[in-house]
């Protein structure tokens, strides 16, 4: 049995409507479109530099990128986190 006494698919979906509507209200505030645009900059920037190093392109894009995707992540959990938290208070 389930700690709590829920069941699996109760939980999940209650997961995924939490995960939802914090995507709505984070594309509702444009808080995800400057970051997405700042990614693919970011990621231009990556394959730029690809192409200027030796032999390491591949290496270089790599770890561009996969260093890209953590930072973003860290980047929109806080954004979010931010600009959510003080709106639950007052509803």
């Amino acid at each position: 049995m389930n700690p709590g006494g829920m069941n699996s698919g109760s939980m999940n979906s209650r997961i995924a409507y939490i995960a939802f509507n914090t995507f709505r209200e984070a594309v509702r505030d444009r808080v995800l479109y400057n970051l997405i645009a700042f990614a693919l900059l970011l990621s231009g920037a990556a394959i730029l530099v690809g192409e200027i190093s030796i032999d390491i392109e591949r290496l270089v894009v790599v770890n561009l990128g996969l260093t890209a995707v953590s930072l973003f992540g860290v980047v929109i959990a806080i954004f979010i986190g931010t600009t959510l938290r003080p709106r639950a208070g007052h509803r």
